[in-house]
């Protein structure tokens, strides 16, 4: 059963000290984290529905205009919202023939150059410290009833790792980027990309597998068990269990966000069923350039046959 996709790339950055991740849990058995954890946490905010601040709009050009057509066109736009009516209306289509203004050729583009060999030093140097190994991870989940879901993720290369987590993982929704350490020691970061769906049983349906018992989040915490993929592969266990180390530290603030986004959520549809968005004018403008771009000479230049 694949669950609906919800929510895409969710993307933070920032630096934040990490925790010592616990040993990794043997395949079917439940693994509830009860170790101090150590400065493990999510950096910046949590997307709580908060709407972003707008980007400042570039001055307007001003154009000469040579010549105008203007039509009226039907047009049906895409909701907001899925589940909303479709934004329907009559527009204005104007169609300009400007004057060249001039603008600026854009830059040529890059050409990648060959890597040069590193210059040899005679190990007076020390590098610094690299920072922490930030990798994409592709998480597919369906969260059953808000209490338990089955999780299914990897790193992109075709291995995966799959099994029950009794967090909702609709709290992970606004997260982007977090950083834990592995069960080695090492720091890392981890970027999630997400899809995600939310399924409602009456203790009748079927589920994708049985969902093994799981300790109850509230009184034990986060816990897992993996029923596939390699439990000795170290990488995707430590992934795994950072995850459920993060709900412990960050759990309360993600829940609270989630909870935000849901209200912030609701709000909007009702805005937008009480207050139907129309579609808008579209002006569209074009021009025949004085004088070829460099660009555009070489290209003729080269095409150009004795």
């Amino acid at each position: 059963m694949l669950p609906r996709i919800l929510c895409a790339l969710l993307i933070s950055h920032g630096l934040l000290a990490a925790q010592q991740a616990p040993a990794a849990s043997s395949q079917g058995q439940p693994v509830v984290d009860m170790l101090p954890l150590l400065d493990t946490g999510i950096p910046g905010l949590i997307a709580d529905g908060t709407p972003a601040v707008p980007a400042p709009l570039p001055e307007p050009l001003q154009f000469s205009v040579k010549r105008t057509l203007t039509s009226r066109r039907q047009v049906t736009e895409a909701p907001e919202i899925p589940g909303l009516p479709a934004v329907q209306g009559t527009i204005n289509v104007t169609v300009q023939l400007v004057e060249d203004p001039g603008l600026p050729d854009p830059p040529p583009p890059v050409i990648a150059q060959p890597m040069e060999a590193p210059a040899a030093t005679d190990g007076a140097t020390e590098l610094s410290e690299p920072g922490p190994d930030c990798q994409l991870v592709y998480v597919s989940a369906t969260v059953y009833d808000h209490a338990r879901t089955y999780v299914r993720c990897g790193f992109g290369t075709g291995e995966e790792i799959a099994g029950w987590s009794n967090i909702d993982f609709n709290h992970f929704c606004g997260v982007g980027t977090y950083q834990v350490k592995g069960s080695d020691g090492k720091l890392r970061q981890y970027s999630l990309m997400m899809a995600i769906g939310d399924e409602y049983t009456d203790g009748t349906s079927d589920e994708l597998t049985p969902a093994p018992t799981l300790p109850v989040l509230a009184t034990s915490g986060p816990a897992f068990v993996i029923t596939e993929g390699d439990t000795t592969d170290k990488e995707s266990m430590d992934m795994f269990q950072g995850m459920h180390d993060l709900y412990r530290v960050e759990g309360a603030r993600m829940a609270a966000a989630c909870q935000a986004r849901e209200v912030a959520y609701e709000a909007r549809k009702t805005y937008l069923l009480a207050n139907p968005p129309v579609p808008k004018d579209v002006t569209i403008q074009f021009w025949k350039r004085e004088t070829p771009s460099p660009a555009g000479m070489n290209a003729l230049t080269k095409g150009a046959k004795p």
